[in-house]
């Protein structure tokens, strides 16, 4: 098998971990916000909609997932397995590539967790608080750009972390020697 072979099985796992991911949102959030949303007849429309908006998220994860189980062919040539792939440096490579797919497909759902928690602080009326969803807003906005740019990182520069890796380590090899 060549690289691209690995990459494409790798691919279709994290594809199976998203759809696993919002078959557990559909059965564990869903109830859960359809309750809430039931609830709130009088309540202000901006809470609708961010219930409705969370709703939403267990479905884009289940289609991410079988978009990448069944096609993901936009993302096969992203990486580039061609040069300064051989022995173990290839292989750490091509784990930080596949690391960096992971993290970038964990972090969707705390990204569209994002859009509900702005729209209740933008549009909430003034009687309401809005100061836990600006805290959870930032904690997760953080959170979420760091883990994102650290899976670009790993995609883009996975093989370049792998050279450095792998020439430091040989030369405390030769070093013990």
């Amino acid at each position: 098998m060549s690289w691209k072979d690995y990459f494409i099985v790798g691919i279709k796992l994290i594809g199976l971990y998203c759809l696993l991911r919002g078959i557990e949102g559909i059965f564990q959030d869903f109830p859960l916000q359809l309750r809430t949303f039931e609830g709130m007849g009088q309540i202000h429309g901006v809470f609708k909609v961010s219930a409705l908006l969370s709703m939403t998220i267990p479905l884009i994860m289940g289609g991410l997932g079988l978009y990448l189980i069944r096609d993901g062919r936009r993302l096969h040539g992203i990486p580039s397995f061609d040069v300064g792939m051989e022995g173990g440096n290839g292989w750490i490579a091509f784990g930080l590539v596949l690391f960096g797919f992971y993290l970038l497909a964990s972090v969707v759902p705390d990204a569209l967790r994002i859009v509900p928690d702005l729209a209740i602080v933008l549009q909430a009326p003034s009687y309401v608080s809005t100061d836990e969803s600006m805290h959870r807003l930032k904690v997760t906005g953080s959170l979420t750009s760091i883990t994102a740019l650290l899976g670009t990182a790993c995609i883009l520069r996975g093989k370049t972390i792998a050279a450095l890796v792998f020439k430091q380590t040989q030369s405390e090899q030769q070093g013990v020697q």
